[in-house]
């Protein structure tokens, strides 16, 4: 039974090829360079490969499977505010890459070049190899490609356009390249962009016994030192609101008329100064008048952690800093007006909030040493890669624009070579110290720079010929990326 439906898929094959025969004689041609040119089933087997790819891309970062909502989406708007699609601009940068295909097609017919490195060779072979073998045999993987309009050659095309443009980027601008870039421009580039510095860095973690990273806690913190720390840190609090939002709009952005505002601004201060003169008792006053939607959600008020609140509530949160415990005052927020009390903490609400105050105590510690070490490296008393406590010296390294952040290379581009700074953020406290830079980091450099120098300049060029290729637009209009199938070799082999 298996051998004769083995039988009848080769038969099958053979009847589906003939038609296919034809349909390759139907190609037309989309792309077109002085002599060049490119059909549509090239362009169909581009489409389809790319899309396979970037929905790989997308499971592999972000696990979904939902291609076509993302292809639906928003990418961005063009100059007349239309909607470009994550789709649409997928499509156009394929469309990018068919321009650049036919030129570089040309380019090396006309300079006489070829894929000749046998190890590439043999690397696009064993592509199309696996891939026969996938679908069965080369008879089933030519209908496999014919789903998606495209045929054998084309996969072979591709994968050797692709390698050329590395043979042809290496013969413009390679060591003996007709177009390579000069060495003054390499050391310009590393003179403007390349800086050098050493750091001793304070790390907020360390890695647990697994290998991830977790918040450094020291294990010799007194219990006092925790206290103090809570006491400085936290504040308990519980409030009556007056809300300016209309309950009745569950998404919460509403707000009641700026009459109806008033009128709680109003009631809120009445019923302020009745607490204030004893005439009700918050707790009681609370009890009829709060409209609080979760803000305090414990009975007894909520525990606070200075700079945790948003920042729009900055104020609110200074007021009950500045509060005795016991202490009432009134403020106006966006979100309505609030009559607040400072409670008294309980021992549970220290223990609650024991291990993340074993955090912040640690980090304040490591940050404070960081503090006081800069200050020696400055007056001379200590050098950077002393050892301390928490610091972990880093040898001296050359960094691009980009690789450190904006912001700090942006504080170290400040400095004269020898100068330091402290630098800190939410994972540690660094002390970085900018160094001059010399011929040896030059050297070490020169390969990485020669070779970015050389595909930007490389791809600016092609990008200057795609002017003179010419589109088939309407051949090229009939496809949709979204309707465009995704690549995938099934087998025929069973």
């Amino acid at each position: 039974m298996r051998l004769k439906k083995k039988i009848i898929c080769i038969l099958m094959s053979v009847l589906m090829l003939l038609p296919l025969a034809a349909c390759s004689d139907n190609s037309v041609t989309v792309a077109k360079y002085k002599d060049t040119s490119i059909d549509s089933s090239m362009f169909s087997y581009m489409l389809s490969s790319q899309k396979a790819y970037l929905e790989q891309m997308l499971y592999y970062y972000y696990k979904t499977t939902d291609f076509d909502s993302v292809w639906a989406s928003e990418f961005s708007k063009d100059e007349s505010g239309n909607t470009i699609t994550f789709g649409d601009n997928a499509f156009n940068g394929i469309v990018d890459a068919l321009k650049m295909f036919v030129v570089v097609k040309q380019l090396c017919k006309e300079y006489g070049l070829n894929v000749t490195d046998e190890s590439t060779v043999n690397a696009i072979e064993g592509y199309i190899s696996e891939d026969i073998a996938t679908a069965g045999d080369i008879n089933f993987l030519e209908i496999a490609l014919a789903e998606y309009g495209a045929k054998i050659g084309d996969e072979k095309d591709y994968l050797y356009t692709t390698s050329l443009t590395s043979v042809l980027l290496d013969y413009l601008y390679g060591d003996n390249g007709t177009m390579k870039i000069p060495d003054s421009d390499i050391r310009a580039e590393f003179d403007k962009n390349y800086t050098k510095v050493d750091m001793n860095m304070f790390s907020y973690s360390t890695k647990n016994d697994s290998g991830t990273y977790v918040s450094r806690v020291d294990s010799d913190i007194p219990e006092s030192e925790l206290k103090d720390y809570f006491n400085r840190q936290y504040v308990k609090a519980e409030h009556i609101l007056f809300y300016f939002y209309d309950t009745s709009d569950k998404s919460g952005k509403t707000k009641i008329s700026e009459a109806d505002m008033q009128s709680k601004r109003e009631a809120a201060a009445v019923l302020f100064e009745k607490i204030k003169n004893g005439e009700i008792t918050f707790d009681d006053a609370k009890k009829e008048n709060n409209e609080d939607t979760g803000m305090f959600t414990d009975a007894d008020g909520d525990v606070i952690e200075k700079g945790k609140l948003n920042e729009k509530f900055a104020d609110f949160e200074k007021m009950l800093f500045d509060l005795e415990i016991g202490g009432i005052a009134m403020i106006e927020t966006d979100v309505g007006v609030h009559i607040v009390r400072r409670n008294a903490m309980a021992d549970k609400d220290f223990d609650d909030a024991k291990d993340d105050i074993s955090k912040a105590v640690t980090k304040e510690r490591i940050a404070n040493e960081a503090k006081d070490f800069f200050e020696k490296v400055k007056n001379g008393s200590a050098k950077l890669n002393d050892e301390t406590k928490y610091g972990s010296y880093q040898e001296a390294v050359v960094y691009s624009a980009g690789e450190m952040g904006e912001e700090v290379e942006k504080l170290i581009a400040e400095l004269k070579d020898g100068e330091s700074l402290i630098y800190n953020d939410d994972s540690c406290t660094v002390i970085i110290r900018r160094l001059a830079t010399t011929d040896d980091d030059y050297k070490k450099e020169y390969s990485t720079i020669k070779s970015a120098l050389s595909q930007e300049a490389f791809y600016a060029y092609l990008e200057s010929l795609y002017p003179q290729v010419e589109l088939n637009e309407e051949e090229i209009a009939k496809y949709t990326f979204a309707a465009v199938k995704s690549l995938s070799i099934k087998s025929y082999n069973s």
